[in-house]
């Protein structure tokens, strides 16, 4: 019975750590990103890897425009999510203090938030496909070279990092 305790005390631990991680993670990633997506009038542009990559192909100013206002409508959704994340660490820290494991109420709060990340993660492929639908043929084409490198650059360093475990 003890190593069940220690084991659910591990596994909750784990993923309280692991959630707040993947925040701060989130954060830097946008944060960097949002540094290298600039238009030309030096505006943020914001948004994840694969919509930043559409700024580094030579869009029009109104190319440029209509898919800031793609972006900027699917990351409305991502900012709520953010803005939910202090009350989801609070239940992670409160499952890991409970004196028992309430496993029925860990199931409930990981099916929201995989609900509400499977949304999110909808929102932005339809964003994706709009601003893509915007393109050139060539800058289409260039656009999925991006899509290869930044693809071959992952596995790269998701290699690199199982070297080390």
């Amino acid at each position: 019975m003890k190593t069940n305790k220690l084991t659910t005390a591990a596994l909750t631990l784990g993923l309280t750590f692991g959630a707040a991680s993947l925040a701060l993670a989130h954060g830097n990633m946008q944060g960097n990103m949002m540094q290298g997506c600039r238009g030309m009038n030096g505006n943020m542009m914001g948004g994840n890897m694969m919509m930043g990559m559409f700024f580094q192909l030579d869009l029009s100013t109104k190319q440029q425009q209509e898919i800031q206002a793609i972006m900027t409508q699917a990351m409305a959704g991502r900012q709520v999510m953010m803005a939910n994340m202090p009350a989801y660490m609070a239940e992670c820290q409160a499952l890991t203090t409970a004196p028992t494991f309430d496993e029925a109420k860990a199931r409930a709060m990981l099916a929201k938030r995989q609900g509400v990340m499977s949304e999110n993660m909808l929102t932005m492929l339809k964003a994706r496909h709009q601003a893509y639908q915007l393109l050139t043929p060539a800058q289409q084409e260039q656009y999925l070279i991006l899509v290869q490198q930044m693809s071959a650059n992952m596995q790269n360093m998701m290699g690199s990092q199982s070297q080390h475990y």
